[in-house]
């Protein structure tokens, strides 16, 4: 619902305590491809950011992801993907 307001959709599900109930993980640090999981469906349902502890296996699902989405139109990436860059960067 957020989502048809307009604007953009920032989440941070990585190691919740509801991923850890949904996935009978009590210590925080198993629950990580709950995590991936969760953010995948964040982004498939609209958001435009997500926060993220095991940012490298959730890059990964979703290059996955938009591959398939995308098909052959999908571009390749870089095997060893680019450091972030902050605004402040120069």
């Amino acid at each position: 619902r957020f989502v048809d307001l307009g604007s953009g959709v920032y989440t941070g599900l990585s190691r919740k305590a509801m991923i850890g109930t949904l996935t009978a993980r009590d210590i925080p640090a198993e629950r990580a491809a709950g995590s991936v999981a969760a953010a995948l469906i964040a982004v498939q349902r609209g958001a435009r950011m997500v926060r993220v502890h095991d940012v490298m296996a959730t890059v990964d699902a979703l290059a996955v992801w938009h591959g398939v989405h995308a098909g052959d139109e999908a571009p390749r990436r870089d095997p060893k993907p680019a450091a972030p860059r902050w605004p402040d960067d120069d």
